[in-house]
């Protein structure tokens, strides 16, 4: 019986979190109408105005050492992209026709994600700006994009950092897929 109420309490406490993430985000400019009929979409990720832990990463190099921040940069390129390209492309294809997001220099639009901040139980926040590629006036925006470490890391900050961002934005790939699979008409 026990059992039975903490898998249901489970249940509820993740469809909670989906949808108050889902609901965070928002378009804040331009519509995603222009990416119908597109078979594939460049994503690159941008760092650039991140802080982690509310620190910059250049502050966080410093504390933590050389050892640390090349396999901070290690993870960023093959951790972190992968996950949030994998989650996107099974959540947009889900329930779009066939949209290919990865590391496709050569098409015509880009998404850029700016990762603005990582935490270690908190997960990530990030915005995306869509383009033509090789312009950068934005077409379209999302604000707000999240992801939370808590959804596959463990609860109360369990799990190695690598672990827990990948989780973080494994989630935050989740929404936007399904995000924009609503978007795109």
């Amino acid at each position: 019986m026990i059992i039975m109420k903490i898998k249901s309490f489970a249940l509820v406490l993740i469809a909670t979190v989906c949808f108050t993430s889902l609901k965070a985000q928002k378009l804040a400019e331009g519509t995603l109408h222009f990416l119908q009929g597109v078979e594939h979409l460049q994503v690159v990720f941008d760092y650039s105005h991140v802080l982690i832990q509310g620190n910059t990463e250049e502050t966080i190099f410093a504390i933590k050492g050389k050892e640390w921040a090349e396999k901070w940069e290690e993870a960023k390129t093959t951790t972190f992209s992968k996950q949030f390209i994998g989650h996107l492309n099974k959540n947009v294809n889900a329930r779009k026709k066939v949209l290919l997001c990865g590391d496709y220099p050569d098409v015509e639009y880009r998404a850029t994600v700016r990762v603005l901040t990582i935490g270690r139980v908190w997960g990530i926040t990030c915005e995306v700006i869509f383009t033509k590629t090789g312009q950068t006036t934005p077409l379209a925006v999302i604000r707000k994009l999240k992801g939370d470490s808590r959804r596959w890391g463990g609860i109360g900050g369990m799990g190695s950092n690598t672990y827990l961002t990948g989780s973080a934005f494994s989630f935050a790939g989740q929404n936007l897929g399904i995000f924009m699979a609503k978007k795109i008409k």
